[in-house]
């Protein structure tokens, strides 16, 4: 039932424009690199160039390399990174830090000056979601809908499972005064449609449970 309801809200709110073709962007052109190809142009590149491209790969190796992405990020000195590279590092550290199962270290990482004013929307997105994740699994689920309520696209999350999943536990979880607050504060008819789904869902089953 939960799912059938989450997919309604999904129809209904996440109306997209039909997709355009778009130029190749030089940040798309190097996702599709392998890791392995990406450090050997790292070798072959000046720093900040070598710092960027060996974070690339880093990230690409956080699922399935996890220590080799960590000691690629432990060759690169945090200090001496212009500030967008540090923003970036700090996120691939933070994700790292996740899949361990370290999740104090996600905040260390992310609350730090070069990823607050950071002005990449995609990776302000990637810390707000890293840290919403951790703070469900704190059970602070409000500071977690403060974390969701900030992504610049909510639509989005449905094309991220995990990262949706995440965001219902949160809407289940948090006190219900608050999705009332945040209904009533958003502009976003995809997120109103969230705030009122987990509403009515709550409700539903509070009543069910009365009557058991």
């Amino acid at each position: 039932m939960t799912t059938l309801l989450i997919g309604a809200v999904l129809t209904g709110c996440s109306l997209q424009p039909s997709k355009v073709a778009e130029l190749t962007s030089p940040s798309q052109e190097m996702a599709r690199e392998g890791a392995d190809q990406l450090l050997e142009r790292a070798k072959r590149s000046s720093f900040p160039e070598s710092a960027r491209l060996k974070i690339q790969a880093a990230r690409q190796l956080t699922d399935d390399q996890l220590a080799r992405a960590r000691t690629i990020l432990d060759s690169l000195n945090y200090g001496e990174l212009p500030e967008t590279l540090r923003a970036e590092m700090a996120v691939a550290r933070a994700r790292i830090a996740e899949r361990a199962g370290q999740n104090r270290e996600i905040f260390l990482w992310l609350d730090r000056a070069a990823v607050i004013n950071s002005s990449n929307t995609q990776l302000l997105d990637q810390s707000h979601i890293l840290k919403a994740r951790a703070y469900n699994r704190f059970r602070e689920f409000v500071a977690a809908l403060d974390e969701w309520s900030m992504l610049s696209n909510i639509s989005e999350l449905d094309q991220q499972p995990e990262n949706r999943d995440a965001f219902w536990e949160t809407l289940l979880n948090a006190p219900e005064e608050r999705l009332i607050i945040l209904n009533s504060q958003t502009d976003s008819k995809v997120m109103k449609g969230w705030l009122q789904l987990a509403l009515v869902y709550r409700s539903d089953k509070s009543l069910n449970q009365h009557f058991i």
